[in-house]
């Protein structure tokens, strides 16, 4: 892709593209566009990483399960994650921690400060003798500890190490984690990870949905230390929050459904609000560093506004990018200036012709669909179903290249020579955790 703006390299750091069908067939009333986006912030040098960051602060903080749960190998591999997470900060005068224990409060153990040799010393002492397995699972609780220590660093690039092990039983049947996600949406993201086998992965997706960040899963805990040095690394490398995407629909036309669909599949359409702009919808798509994302938007039309067949191309939508940089709003247009075009035909050969990219991601989308349906029907007994829909995104997961997927879903079924698919008596409960945990990661096209 080519540079998409004329602004200063210092402000110039995003490029991207936009895919869709380039016909469809006369009377069609939705259609559906993909939306390529790239971040060049550290590629533009240091200097404009330091100085498009807010503030020039980061804030990483750490919430840890220490409910009775995780007691043994995952609270001691828990405990040394955390320990040696913070050991790595950077101490560079911008960086700031905190910890919350996690037990029948939410506990800032470690408040909110820097990065300091000596800091980072002391926390690790406290760390060591308070990360103890002892309370119950109550994730607003914790979520509100970790918004009252991000509360003390407005305007700071906010992330957050959600770790459980269990489901959040301490506030099942209430609403508690809904009305703290509504106090939290907007001030940070959160990378939420579950341990063992015990875990809801819909609880993790739930956050992530309100908040944004990423959701993934581990059998083993040994594994999480790896993971929590790469969520480091990537704060580090972070240099611009509260990034808008935005999405003008012609008139006549409404955003029906709004995704992100790489690295993971998000489901953004709830956080659309409306744009200062007319007809213009924008959602916060949280902090960038150097990356590529993908989100799907899919655009129903009114069929009063739906054009003659074979009258040439419209423009049916436009998407930009905007955000605040020194106090300053910039909106960076993307290439063809980031236009949506359809064009109606009755020619059926011409609305046969799929753009790959677009065929790509709603394939992905519909194998993420799968899984989750296909293990909801294993929980509850209905291996019929299970079968039926595991079997369909073991397809898909073949068909996109998704190697990763492909080997979760080969753990839980078996197809033999005949195509029949069989649930696999072998695979264990962390299996078909970990394959309902890594359903909405997916491949970009070529990767």
């Amino acid at each position: 892709m080519n540079a998409i703006n004329n602004q200063a390299a210092a402000t110039n750091s995003f490029e991207g593209k936009v895919d869709n069908n380039p016909a469809v067939l006369a009377g069609t009333t939705t259609m559906h566009a993909v939306i390529t986006i790239k971040s060049n912030a550290q590629g533009n040098g240091a200097a404009v990483g330091a100085a498009a960051m807010a503030n020039g602060q980061r804030v990483l903080g750490f919430v840890v399960d220490c409910s009775g749960s995780m007691s043994g190998d995952k609270m001691r591999n828990a405990r040394q994650a955390t320990i040696r997470a913070v050991e790595s900060l950077p101490e560079d005068g911008s960086t700031y921690f905190f910890v919350v224990r996690g037990g029948d409060t939410g506990q800032a153990i470690v408040s909110l400060q820097e990065a300091t040799a000596a800091n980072k010393a002391r926390a690790v002492e406290v760390l060591k003798s308070r990360l103890t397995d002892e309370g119950g699972t109550y994730f607003a609780r914790w979520l509100s500890a970790a918004r009252g220590e991000f509360d003390r660093m407005p305007g700071a690039i906010k992330v957050l190490i959600f770790l459980t092990d269990g489901k959040n039983e301490g506030e099942s049947g209430t609403n508690a984690l809904d009305k703290e996600l509504a106090k939290c949406s907007g001030l940070f993201e959160v990378e939420s990870r579950g341990v063992g086998d015990s875990y809801v992965p819909e609880e993790l997706r739930k956050i992530q949905k309100a908040l944004g960040g990423s959701v993934d899963g581990f059998q083993r805990a040994d594994q999480l230390a790896a993971d929590f040095d790469q969520i480091v690394d990537r704060t580090k490398g972070l240099a611009r929050s509260n990034v808008k995407l935005r999405i003008w629909a012609m008139m006549g036309a409404r955003i029906a459904k709004l995704e992100q669909m790489t690295p993971q599949i998000v489901d953004l359409t709830s956080k659309l609000v409306a744009s200062n702009k007319p007809l213009t919808m924008e959602v916060d798509t949280g902090a960038w560093g150097e990356e590529a994302r993908t989100y799907m938007v899919k655009i129903e039309i009114d069929p009063a506004n739906v054009g003659a067949a074979d009258a040439g191309a419209r423009r049916m939508a436009n998407v930009t990018l905007a955000y605040v940089e020194g106090g300053v709003e910039h909106e960076v247009k993307l290439a063809a200036g980031g236009q949506v075009m359809i064009e109606w035909t009755a020619d059926e050969k011409r609305s046969a012709v799929i753009n790959p990219v677009v065929a790509h991601h709603s394939g992905q989308g519909e194998m993420a669909r799968n899984i989750q349906e296909g293990v909801a029907a294993m929980n509850s007994g209905d291996n019929e179903k299970a079968t039926r829909a595991l079997g369909k995104a073991l397809e898909q997961a073949q068909a996109a290249g998704n190697e990763e997927a492909t080997r979760a879903i080969k753990k839980i079924i078996t197809v033999d020579e005949k195509g029949t698919v069989r649930i696999n008596k072998s695979a264990s409960k962390g299996d078909v955790v970990s394959l309902d945990t890594a359903s909405t990661r997916t491949r970009r096209v070529g990767k």
